[in-house]
């Protein structure tokens, strides 16, 4: 359950502090942007914006919560499997979010960076 909450707190983080620096930033330069830059910038205003931060808390809250919690005699007990399965893509989601976040930000950061020489 934390790393999927982890999950919604960094893209909460990013999309209500680090994203409008940055879209300031690009905007200043007037360049155009990588299409992955701008997908990331507005899904980011999405979620500042608009009523994606209830997306995030609904995200957080559910996902943890499909574990099931019931069995009969007959069947095996599969809540272990179930919680490494929801632990693992929890965590490949968070890296893959983290990296997705870097790469859309800083590549156009240094690439501004080189050319304003």
């Amino acid at each position: 359950m934390l790393v999927w909450a982890g999950l919604a707190v960094f893209w909460a983080w990013f999309s209500f502090l680090a994203a409008p620096r940055f879209r300031r930033i690009f905007g200043d330069f007037r360049v155009e942007l990588p299409t992955a830059t701008r997908w990331l910038l507005d899904f980011a205003g999405w979620v500042a914006n608009g009523l994606g931060w209830v997306a995030l808390v609904v995200f957080a809250v559910l996902v943890p919560l499909m574990i099931p919690k019931t069995r009969t005699d007959r069947e095996p007990d599969r809540r272990p499997a179930v919680v490494w399965v929801l632990l693992l893509s929890g965590i490949v989601a968070n890296v893959i979010s983290i990296l997705w976040a870097l790469s859309g930000t800083l590549g156009p950061l240094v690439t501004l960076s080189q050319t304003v020489r």
